[in-house]
């Protein structure tokens, strides 16, 4: 008769949980700064008027992306 060692398939999955965890939110990070990085750029690229008619200036932009495009 086999015997399963519960206590240590237990710590396993508990490892292998925070692992994939630990994966999931580092490529939520990079996932987030790829984002801000391509809002950002995409608001430089525009003109003093266009981010105007948007409600904006060039001093608003990296506010704007820090706050993942909410402004209030």
């Amino acid at each position: 008769m086999s015997h399963i060692d519960t206590a240590r398939s237990l710590d396993s999955a508990i490892f292998y949980g925070r692992l994939v965890r630990r994966a999931y939110d580092v490529l939520e990070t990079v996932t987030a700064w790829t984002e801000a990085r391509r809002t950002s750029r995409a608001l430089h690229g525009l003109t003093d008027s266009q981010l105007d008619d948007l409600g904006l200036s060039r001093g608003d932009i990296e506010a704007v992306v820090r706050r993942g495009g909410r402004r209030f």
